[in-house]
């Protein structure tokens, strides 16, 4: 059944049969032409990107009440044993050099409110990586 405007959300998955049945994912809505009143919707198809369509020539991909399936539980094990790997450790340390470039660019600013920010921003360094900021508590 062709949508109406008002179904078009962003991100929704659709299928446009006047295209020959392809599939993408809705980018944005938007009225446009002279008097404002002509219903655009632009999608990102999978085969060939971005193009324009009227609603009408959209149906929904999926039925909206159908359940998604739930995601994967993460133990916090898992992540530490993932954390563990040589991989893991390089994404520790550009996490964290990330972090301490955002801690400089906040305390450069000389406001409180980004003191406050950096301080928040220095607590995920610990997240990160706990044994470079062991001695912070202290």
């Amino acid at each position: 059944m062709p949508m109406t405007y008002d179904e078009v959300q962003p991100d929704s998955r659709v299928i446009c049969h006047s295209r020959g049945g392809i599939t993408g994912t809705v980018i944005r809505k938007f009225r446009g032409g002279e008097d404002g009143s002509t219903e655009y919707v632009q999608v990102d198809y999978d085969e060939c990107g971005p193009a324009f369509n009227y609603p009408s020539q959209l149906d929904r991909l999926a039925a909206p009440d159908t359940p998604a399936e739930p995601a994967a539980e993460v133990t916090a094990d898992q992540v530490e044993a993932l954390l563990n790997t040589p991989m893991g450790a390089a994404v520790r340390d550009y996490f964290w050099q990330q972090l301490e470039d955002e801690v400089a660019r906040l305390h450069a600013t000389g406001k409180r409110s980004s003191a406050h920010t950096a301080g928040g921003v220095m607590l995920a360094q610990q997240i990160v990586h706990p044994d470079r900021s062991a001695g912070w508590q202290d």
